[in-house]
Parts: structure tokens; C-alpha cells; sequence
């Protein structure tokens, strides 16, 4: 997908949390749907992934914390 024309420089935390429930996965820079994530990295009840943008080629962290779970095969 093409990116969105905006001001220079990421967008803030709280600017990305939101964009990224409404509209899933986007580069907080170009705001491109097109980004792939590294493996998770797990350290008790908070997780970070290493992510990349392939429209601009930036590069950044998303942080992530546990807030439930489920059992799998809904058993």
C-alpha cells in the first residue's frame, strides 16, 4: 500500500496505539501497511518485536503486555 503524505518524524506513542487498533499493523514514520515483524521476545508479562517498514526502510521496536489469555481449543 502506498503511504500516507504527512509531517516529518514518527508519529507519537499514543498517536501510533491508536492508528494501529483502528487500522492494524502500520510504520509509525510513512504510516505504510506494508511491515513485517521479527520474532517476539517474551520477558514476563511484557513482550517487544523488532519491526521494518518496506515502503520507507525504517526500522523500530513495538512493545506489547500480557492482559489475559485463552485456552487453546477453547477447552
Amino acid at each position: 500500500m502506498t503511504a500516507t503524505k504527512r509531517k516529518p518524524g514518527p508519529l507519537s506513542e499514543r498517536a501510533y496505539v491508536n492508528r494501529v487498533r483502528k487500522q492494524g499493523n502500520l510504520c509509525p514514520f510513512c504510516l505504510a501497511l506494508d511491515v513485517e515483524g521479527g520474532a517476539v521476545d517474551i520477558q514476563g508479562e511484557e513482550a517487544t518485536q523488532d519491526a521494518s517498514c518496506l515502503g520507507c526502510g525504517r526500522t523500530w521496536t513495538d512493545h506489547y503486555k500480557l492482559y489475559g489469555y485463552t485456552v487453546a481449543g477453547g477447552a
